[in-house]
């Protein structure tokens, strides 16, 4: 069984980022199951008001559904802060039970996905790990996301998720993914598609240590080209302001670091190019082809006829 556990700010997008990924596992021959934290809550909330479709209830009345849901949530936590992620781990539990003991037909057995796509509170993190999940936290980017002002994102269930957003250094590294959605919905798919295999388990990654190589890091950090394209221009002024490098090796690495920052500007490079090896490989040749090519100083010239 695969475990799946996304976070994120309300409305930036982790509701859409499970039904992709639900949509995914489905090609892969698996068998998706969406069981969120406040699965039973959001039930019980929806039934208050003649709904057994707990989404239909939050469709039709987002206002009541949001506020019933934060104090029922809350109350509840407030006798035992682990009341909904025991009720989560039973669920999840029984769904591990009836992979296990459902038959094979015609040489065909598909493995359970669990999505859980509203982790909220540390405790959950920690829970998640029974089941050896994978998180993701869904960040807003550049994105104004809808109602980002609005009295509720005050409540308890956001703080971790607004802390994270912000960056907090208390709060790095929480989640073992993260998933810039500020783009829409085509480039959304596509970042999903292309991560698909690694967390619905269906790469042998899978079965191997974890990968902190600056590619693969690069790659479930999800790093943006504005983020890259500040540091080396960061970096650049910094070598410009080093009085102890000499202006012969200040100038080729200026050239070097401006040739990256065109590239990226340009489209020419992408952000996985830069931290795999075969791109650095070829840029190396380049540059070291070309300082071949140099013309030799006459100062050089001079001080070699004059040892002849």
């Amino acid at each position: 069984m695969q475990v799946i556990v996304l976070g994120g700010i309300a409305r930036v997008g982790k509701t859409e980022v499970a039904d992709i990924l639900e949509l995914e596992a489905l090609e892969l021959g698996k068998n998706p199951l969406r069981i969120s934290f406040s699965t039973p809550l959001k039930q019980a909330c929806a039934e208050k008001h003649g709904y057994q479709d707990s989404r239909k209830f939050k469709e039709d009345m987002p206002d009541i559904y949001r506020k019933e849901c934060q104090e029922l949530g809350a109350s509840a936590r407030a006798c035992d802060e682990n009341h909904w992620v025991n009720l989560w781990l039973k669920l999840v539990s029984a769904e591990q039970k009836k992979e296990l003991q459902q038959p094979v037909i015609d040489n065909d057995w598909k493995e359970t996905v669990i999505i859980c796509d509203d982790c909220r509170y540390p405790n959950e993190l920690a829970a998640v790990k029974q089941f050896g999940a994978i998180t993701m936290f869904i960040l807003k980017g550049k994105r104004e996301v809808a109602e980002s002002d609005a009295p509720w994102r005050a409540h308890e269930s956001e703080w971790m998720a607004q802390k994270i957003e912000a960056g907090h250094p208390d709060y790095e590294d929480m989640f073992d993914w993260t998933l810039v959605n500020d783009k829409g919905i085509d480039e959304l798919e596509e970042k999903l598609e292309l991560r698909s295999p690694h967390l619905l388990g269906d790469s042998p990654a899978r079965f191997t240590d974890v990968c902190t190589c600056a590619e693969c890091k690069a790659f479930k950090c999800d790093i943006q080209a504005e983020e890259l394209l500040e540091g080396l221009k960061t970096a650049c002024q910094e070598i410009q302001k080093d009085d102890d490098m000499s202006d012969h090796i200040k100038n080729k690495l200026l050239e070097h670091f401006e040739d990256i920052i065109d590239q990226v500007e340009n489209g020419d490079m992408s952000i996985q190019d830069l931290f795999g090896q075969e791109w650095w490989q070829m840029f190396k040749e380049e540059h070291d082809n070309d300082d071949k090519e140099e013309p030799e100083d006459d100062d050089d010239d001079n001080a070699n006829d004059g040892l002849t």
